[in-house]
């Protein structure tokens, strides 16, 4: 059953609740463990620890202590190839937290190890792709911008197509298309906005509580930088609360970021205090130092 579990969650997992799929994956780890199928359990660690970071299952120090858990354990299962998948997500965690200041590990995982030409094709293309998509997913965090741009057309590469991993990075990728946008007043990239708008659409009528905060927030930012202030506020309001609704704390702070810095282009400085203050309570309970104090620095510029 728990080989049933990994592999639908590898293949399918974007079906399911991404919290959801998270619980039942921790759940399979010890299950498979106790069984005495320490490969398949491992497996199930894998997956849990890529879930979870993306969907903030749990809080992000909480999150690391249980990762450097597995990683113990895998050091002393000898599991190599799973504990290069950690250490990946680790350094993401402990990125998202302290940019690693207090929470980084000499062990991680570099472009070396996941480039070897000497690696089995099916191993080293899902570690590079998986590089890839967490090098996207923190950089745009940390506000990264051509880092993430460089990362995503790198992933698009590489990854399958229809795969839930090419829907986050999609998010993070239109997010980002947008800032781009918006900073260069360069409107060629509105068609790549469109698109991926438009494939947001498909996902989330799939999967409507893993994509519909996302779908919403993307056509929140496009209503932005086309003028429509009404509509742009009312979407950035659905996606706070779609996000809420699907327990997504970092995208509800990300959602109620954004909204902040919108009302203080448009000079809505009470409606920007809100929505900042609302931000940092989210990033709080996330347990992301970085995002608190870049909040917190707006909220100074506010007052």
């Amino acid at each position: 059953m728990t080989e049933v579990l990994v592999n639908y969650y590898i293949g399918a997992g974007h079906i399911d609740s991404y919290q959801l799929g998270a619980k039942r994956l921790r759940r399979g780890f010890s299950s498979g463990l106790s069984s005495g199928n320490a490969s398949t359990a491992f497996l199930c660690a894998g997956q849990w620890a890529n879930f979870s970071t993306i969907s903030a299952e749990i809080d992000l120090p909480s999150l690391l202590r249980e990762m450097d858990y597995y990683l113990h354990l895998l050091e002393l299962y000898k599991s190599e190839l799973i504990k290069k998948f950690i250490l990946c997500y680790r350094e993401t965690v402990s990125t998202l937290i302290d940019k690693g200041q207090t929470t980084a590990i000499d062990a991680k995982l570099s472009y070396t190890d996941v480039s070897d030409p000497g690696r089995d094709p099916g191993t080293g293309n899902k570690l590079l792709e998986m590089f890839y998509f967490h090098q996207v997913f923190r950089n745009y965090w940390i506000g990264y911008s051509e880092r993430c741009h460089h990362y995503a057309t790198k992933f698009f590469t590489v990854s399958k197509p229809g795969h839930f991993r090419i829907y986050v990075i999609k998010f993070y990728h239109g997010l980002n298309s947008i800032d781009k946008i918006r900073k260069q007043a360069n409107y060629n990239k509105m068609k790549e906005v469109n698109e991926i708008i438009a494939a947001m659409k498909v996902a989330a009528s799939h999967a409507e509580s893993n994509f519909r905060n996302k779908l919403e927030l993307l056509e929140a930012e496009q209503y932005g930088i086309t003028g429509r202030r009404d509509l742009a506020l009312h979407t950035y309001d659905t996606a706070i609360a779609s996000a809420q609704k699907a327990n997504f704390i970092h995208e509800q702070g990300l959602a109620c970021e954004k909204a902040g810095f919108y009302c203080k282009r448009m000079k809505y400085n009470e409606k920007s205090l809100s929505y900042f203050n609302q931000a940092r309570e989210c990033y709080e309970k996330w347990g992301s130092t970085v995002k608190v104090e870049f909040i917190q620095k707006e909220l100074s510029n506010l007052m």
